[in-house]
């Protein structure tokens, strides 16, 4: 998780450019102050030379620290060696730039270049140059570190939405064979009264199936793509029962376009289904009403049932909802049921609005309203 060596250098490059021009700056500035006369070239010479010496030896230190990084066990031993690293460095280091400014003056006539006791320069370049090195790998290290928390991260999110993504495929896998149970119940009891009717059931059972196998991959879909899913199925229960259903749906344009969990608004509807005919309701009248409120869709599902029981539990179908809503929403979501003061169930769902790049159908009607009988 090192950078790259290209990368390593244009940065040095920079870095000791700056230093260098900073240091002779400094050091010109100070010969100023104690009344010396010094031209400015001269700190500029030793300051670039003995800059530039060390970034041609970047290279190496970078691959020496890469092939011999300080890591446990025996993390004092691997320091120990670039210890000895660091010292070989800088006496080629030391030796380099030396070379440089002796060439230096004598291509510029700068005069004789006093460079004093070379045993003590070597041990003051020594101690210059250990702290440049291990600056040098400390940033590496915590570049490398930054990169691999990085990597960690993304990959933990990775992980978590390839959980999550799961998780919601088991939840759709659970809810498609619950209800092709149920409406293959219903085809069979229709069977032996009236063929033609259960050929009919079929067929849009065949056309449903069709639709939801074409948006399998998808977890959110349109709402209006969900609506044209409801409408088969209420199609299917409406061949089954004639007269005895009764289903509305009102849906403001701008909902139409929202985008909402796939297969989310059958479930809902069958359940009620489910629940008024268990009561024996002469009709089992349904209606589907979704509009923006604000920065959220609100999906309400009322019916003339009986309501809730004291003792109600949700079935398959409720608790598959509740729980891909879970998934994909987290806590930006509501699920509420009450009980209508009319009579029958009320089912509020709000999620947060959201659209996806769309054709306007029909922007001068704001409410549709569909009604059979």
């Amino acid at each position: 998780h090192y950078p790259r060596l290209g990368l390593v250098m244009k940065a040095m490059f920079v870095i000791l450019t700056l230093s260098a021009f900073w240091r002779a700056s400094q050091k010109y500035f100070s010969q100023l102050a104690d009344k010396q006369q010094l031209p400015f070239r001269y700190p500029l010479v030793w300051e670039f030379t003995g800059h530039y010496a060390t970034l041609l030896l970047i290279p190496l230190i970078y691959l020496f620290i890469l092939r011999f990084p300080v890591r446990r066990p025996h993390a004092w031993a691997w320091a120990l060696v670039h210890v000895a690293a660091s010292l070989g460095f800088s006496l080629i280091d030391t030796t380099v730039f030396y070379a440089f400014r002796l060439r230096i003056y004598d291509w510029f006539d700068l005069g004789k270049y006093g460079y004093g006791n070379v045993y003590y320069r070597y041990l003051y370049e020594f101690q210059v140059f250990m702290f440049v090195y291990w600056l040098f790998y400390g940033s590496l290290s915590l570049y490398a570190y930054v990169a691999e928390n990085r990597e960690r991260e993304l990959r933990t999110a990775r992980l978590e939405a390839q959980l999550t993504q799961a998780r919601l495929d088991v939840l759709k896998t659970q809810i498609n064979p619950h209800f092709l149970f149920n409406t293959l119940n219903t085809i069979s009891s229709v069977m032996y009264e009236n063929v033609s009717t259960a050929d009919r059931m079929i067929s849009l059972l065949s056309q449903m199936l069709r639709r939801t196998l074409d948006r399998a991959d998808r977890q959110v879909v349109p709402l209006s793509d969900d609506i044209e899913l409801l409408e088969l199925y209420l199609e299917i229960m409406r061949a089954r029962f004639g007269d005895r259903l009764s289903a509305s749906i009102a849906v403001s344009e701008q909902a139409r376009h929202a985008l909402v969990p796939s297969f989310l608004l059958q479930p809902l509807v069958e359940n009620s289904l489910k629940f008024n005919r268990a009561a024996g309701s002469q009709v089992a009248a349904v209606r589907l009403s979704a509009a923006q409120n604000g920065d959220w869709l609100e999906l309400k599902i009322e019916d003339n049932g009986p309501g809730l029981a004291p003792d109600f539990r949700p079935g398959t179908g409720l608790t598959n909802v509740h729980q891909r809503l879970e998934h994909l929403y987290g806590d930006g979501h509501e699920v509420k049921l009450e009980n209508r003061p009319e009579g029958g169930l009320r089912v509020t769902i709000s999620i947060p609005f959201s659209t996806a790049p769309h054709v306007t159908e029909d922007s001068e009607s704001a409410e549709r309203e569909v009604r059979r009988a």
